[in-house]
C-alpha cells in the first residue's frame, strides 16, 4: 500500500466530511476522532487513554449488531467500559485491497455515523494505516479485538514479504508496545465456526506459542452470524427490486 497515497485520501476523505480547514488540523494526518454523539471530529488526544482503550479495526460497510456483541465481548475481557473506552477504527488502506477512494470513506463515516441512532455504537477513528503493526504504533497501549480471520492474517508473513523472522519481530515490537489482541470467533466461508485455537493451528507454526499468548487472547462472544458483506448483498437485491 502506497503511504503518500494513503496519506492524501485519508486528507481528502476528512475534509469532504467536515472541510479543508478541519482535516488541515487534524493530527496531522495521522488519525481523525468522530465522537458518538454526532459531534465535529476531534484530534487524537480525545481518544479514551490507553490504559483503557480498546480499538476495533474493521471496515463497517455498513456497521452491524455482530460488531457491537463483538466489541461487547471484548470490553469485558479487558475491563473496558462500553462504549465510552471503546474506538472503532477505519483505515483508508486496506493491505489486500488497496486504498479507498476518499468519497467512499466519507460515505462509510456518514453510514456509521447515522446507525449511531439504532445500535449503541463507540466513537469512530479514520486511520490511514494498513498493516497492524502500523495500528499498534499508532496506538501503543490499547487492546484491539479482531475476529478470526483477521488474526489468522496478522500471523501470515505474507505481509512481512515472506519472512517469517520479520513477522516474529512485528510480534515482539506489539509486546513492547504493550499491546494485546482479543480475537472473537467468527464462522468462515463454508459456515464453520473458527476461533483463536483455529488460528493458531493455522498460523502458529514457527511462532512460540509464548510469544502468541502474550500478543492474543480469546474474546468468548455469542455467535452472530452477519456479515457486512451478506447486508450489502441485500441490500442490492432490494435495490433492484424497487
Amino acid at each position: 500500500v502506497d503511504g503518500n497515497e494513503s496519506r492524501a485520501t485519508f486528507e481528502r476523505a476528512i475534509a469532504m466530511v467536515h472541510g479543508t480547514a478541519a482535516a488541515s488540523r487534524l493530527l496531522c494526518g495521522r488519525c481523525a476522532y468522530f465522537p458518538p454523539t454526532g459531534a465535529p471530529a476531534l484530534p487524537f488526544g480525545a481518544l479514551p487513554q490507553p490504559s483503557r482503550r480498546l480499538i476495533a479495526p474493521g471496515s463497517f460497510n455498513p456497521p452491524h449488531r455482530g460488531h457491537v456483541a463483538m466489541m461487547r465481548a471484548a470490553s469485558d475481557v479487558f475491563g473496558v467500559a462500553y462504549p465510552d473506552g471503546v474506538v472503532a477504527e477505519l483505515s483508508v488502506a486496506n493491505a489486500d485491497k488497496g486504498v479507498l477512494p476518499a468519497d467512499e470513506v466519507a460515505s462509510r463515516v456518514a453510514s456509521y455515523r447515522a446507525a449511531s441512532s439504532s445500535l449503541p455504537l463507540p466513537g469512530l477513528a479514520i486511520t490511514q494505516f494498513a498493516l497492524f503493526s502500523e495500528k499498534a504504533r499508532l496506538f501503543p497501549g490499547s487492546s484491539f479485538v479482531v475476529g478470526y480471520d483477521t488474526a489468522v492474517r496478522i500471523m501470515d508473513k505474507k505481509y512481512t514479504d515472506g519472512d517469517l523472522d520479520k513477522l516474529v519481530d512485528s510480534l515482539v515490537e506489539m509486546v513492547r508496545l504493550g499491546v494485546r489482541i482479543g480475537v472473537a470467533g467468527r464462522a468462515d466461508k463454508d459456515g464453520s465456526y473458527k476461533t483463536l485455537e483455529d488460528a493458531f493451528a493455522e498460523r502458529g507454526a514457527g511462532i512460540s506459542p509464548t510469544l502468541l499468548e502474550r500478543v492474543f487472547v480469546s474474546v468468548p462472544n455469542e455467535r452472530v452470524d452477519v456479515s457486512s458483506t451478506e447486508l450489502r448483498a441485500k441490500e442490492n437485491n432490494c435495490t433492484q427490486l424497487r
